[in-house]
């Protein structure tokens, strides 16, 4: 039998993490702390710790203190954006709710109004970017029905980001 469970077990991993995301953007009473909680509220703790991925390894880094939570949603929701477009045989569907539900951060973050200052915006673009890029340069993906779902959602977080005053 040819089967790779690594890329199964790596999709598994970030479709959990974006039902996580998804689940707290849905109470109002989570969402609400995404705007207002710290990520870091004491200075000793100093940050807080988030990981990303590198070249296929896994770094560990710190979000610094000073901004809500949603910094570090908005930034999990990015690198998931990233490991789609990374991937050689992108899911469309985990990309497409991906692509998703970064839309609703972002506007949830406008709507709150909120700053998030640590978030690297130029690397969430690139992102969305190389993401959009995968999809064109595979004809094949972007005729399907999930294709076109992602290359909406894609054009509507790009319409976003370019009317957002933060990036």
């Amino acid at each position: 039998l040819s089967c790779q469970p690594a890329q199964g077990l790596h999709e598994a991993t970030l479709l959990l993490g974006l039902l996580s995301l998804e689940a707290v953007l849905e109470a109002e009473a989570t969402r609400t702390l995404l705007a207002t909680a710290d990520v870091s509220p004491s200075a000793a703790a100093g940050g807080m710790p988030i990981w990303r991925v590198y070249g296929g390894r896994t770094c560990e880094e710190t979000l610094p203190g000073g901004q809500p939570l949603l910094a570090a949603a908005v930034e999990l929701g990015s690198e998931i954006v990233g490991a789609c477009a990374a991937a050689a045989a992108p899911s469309l569907p985990l990309a497409a709710r991906a692509v998703g539900l970064l839309h609703r951060l972002l506007a949830h973050r406008a709507s709150s109004g909120v700053g998030l200052p640590a978030v690297e915006w130029g690397s969430l673009v690139v992102r969305v970017f190389d993401l959009a890029r995968c999809l064109a340069t595979h004809p094949h993906l972007a005729s399907s029905p999930s294709g076109a779902e992602l290359a909406a959602r894609l054009l509507g977080l790009l319409h976003h980001l370019l009317l957002c005053s933060e990036p």
